[in-house]
């Protein structure tokens, strides 16, 4: 969103929050250039909805995740945060995206790409940098736009890309549901399996005195 003179604009960029299916969950104007605070105020957006990450991709992730972990511990100690709340912020993953990591040093990618997590799902990042390439086709307009015209065109990108997603995820989705309700089924017959086959070993292990009595007088 910035241009050669990015102090003559009011709105430098944007910060969103996506999911890995690339729905959006949160989005902010960014003022000021980027700035650590915004991922938090996302994060406080995901949290005043009951909803906890447990990765978070962030560009700058190997500079902003130590900070952030330092403060976390500083507010557990001050009990600005519940306790729990700031057990869940501690335990957070916080690699470097895919589509980015490569732009950092080989020793960083290292130390901070998603491999060192053993519970941490690879994304492709191909959602996040789908939604941003939205944005760069109407950067060169909405820069001269007044602020409230600018803001209702990026609210209707936004509105237009979830709309976009929602389409192609209810496909995927109905065959994941099928494909699982497909599995409980045989989850449940092979239960049934196993518990016919323990009341057999039961039954076997109650009868067992009297078939050994029943050999032993027939020879």
């Amino acid at each position: 969103m910035c241009t050669p003179d990015p102090l003559a604009l009011d709105i430098r960029g944007m910060g969103a929050l996506l999911c890995n299916h690339g729905v959006v969950h949160a989005a902010l104007n960014i003022p000021v250039g980027e700035k650590w605070a915004y991922a938090i105020v996302l994060l406080c957006v995901l949290l005043q909805h009951n909803t906890f990450a447990h990765t978070f991709y962030y560009d700058i992730n190997c500079r902003w995740a130590p900070v952030f972990q330092e403060w976390v511990r500083h507010v557990a100690t001050t009990g600005l945060l519940p306790e729990w709340l700031c057990e869940c912020l501690g335990l957070m993953r916080c690699p470097l995206p895919p589509f980015h990591i490569k732009m950092h040093k080989p020793a960083c990618q290292v130390m901070n790409g998603a491999d060192k997590y053993p519970d941490v799902t690879l994304a492709s990042g191909e959602p996040t940098e789908t939604f941003w390439s939205g944005f760069s086709k109407v950067v060169s307009t909405t820069k001269y736009m007044a602020k409230h015209h600018r803001d209702q065109q990026h609210i209707n990108l936004i509105l237009d890309h979830i709309e976009g997603t929602d389409a192609r995820m209810g496909p995927h989705l109905k065959a994941r549901i099928t494909k699982a309700a497909k599995l409980q089924e045989q989850a449940k017959d092979a239960a049934m399996l196993a518990s016919d086959f323990l009341d057999c070993q039961a039954c076997f292990g109650a009868l067992a005195p009297l078939l050994r009595l029943i050999v032993r007088r027939a020879w």
